[in-house]
């Protein structure tokens, strides 16, 4: 196929022609080739030849102590010419608006080829990883976080990918206070309203609350009042808060009331 082509490479010999068929073949599937020239021996018209073919570029070396230098030059060739680099990773953990109850936090992003690095960006602070996680321990706040690949032992960077945001919450909201019915009350009505103090939140509000009446599955609830009708008897309840982090407000002091509709009447006998 490449042997003695005066097409290829004229009183070269069949390495020659080889060499550059081969360069053609490469060229066709998109590859570029950097040839090197290892001391002063290397036929630089010949290599220049095949780089010429691919797209790609010569080097002559003359000292083995330049190569590392040589190689981080093709690199950069590389990627200054690949579209896909360098590319930016893409942001997997925390997502985006999460709300954290523990300051144990574990950063994850994707992958990207050939990258030698990340930095990770948490609001003003940087930290560098070869790894696509990097686990810290953040204190309560909101928080905004960002990574980037770096390339070429670190002098070519993606740039950051998108931001996302981060709150860390791992105070629980104050219980609330118990205001109606009072503790001890006794009612004549079967209709009770139920009230307790508004709770803030101000990193993970607004708060729901959980109603906890004896005899009745737990209810929750975002605002601080509540209505049941309720037969005669003796009640105890609490209420407790929870904000969006999941962090629970221990529960109010209980209070009991009791309900009472029914009396029985005793008449006098006269007795003459």
């Amino acid at each position: 196929m490449c042997d003695d082509d005066p097409n290829l490479w004229p009183d070269g010999g069949t390495a020659y022609d080889c060499g550059i068929y081969y360069a053609q073949k490469a060229a066709e599937l998109g590859v570029a080739i950097y040839p090197l020239g290892l001391g002063v021996g290397a036929d630089m018209q010949f290599l220049g030849a095949i780089a010429q073919e691919t797209g790609g570029q010569v080097y002559s070396v003359l000292n083995p102590a330049d190569l590392p230098a040589v190689f981080d030059a093709i690199l950069s060739s590389v990627l200054a010419d690949c579209p896909q680099l360098p590319a930016r990773p893409a942001l997997i953990a925390p997502p985006d608006q999460h709300l954290n109850n523990t300051g144990a936090i574990t950063f994850q992003w994707t992958p990207r080829f050939m990258a030698t690095n990340y930095t990770l960006k948490i609001s003003d602070t940087l930290a560098t990883t070869p790894a696509t996680w990097h686990s810290l321990s953040l204190a309560d706040g909101v928080y905004t976080w960002t990574a980037q690949a770096l390339y070429e032992s670190e002098q070519i960077p993606s740039g950051y990918t998108d931001t996302w945001r981060l709150t860390v919450d791992t105070t629980p909201p104050a219980a609330p206070s118990l205001i109606s019915p009072p503790d001890g009350a006794l009612t004549t009505t079967h209709r009770i309203t139920f009230d307790w103090s508004d709770v803030a939140d101000a990193l993970s509000g607004p708060v729901t609350y959980t109603l906890a009446l004896s005899g009745h599955t737990p209810l929750p609830l975002a605002d601080s009042r509540q209505v049941y009708t309720l037969p005669d008897g003796v009640y105890t309840w609490t209420v407790s808060a929870a904000d969006r982090a999941g962090n629970v407000s221990p529960p109010a002091d209980v209070f009991a009331f009791s309900i009472e509709t029914k009396y029985d009447i005793y008449l006098p006998v006269i007795l003459e």
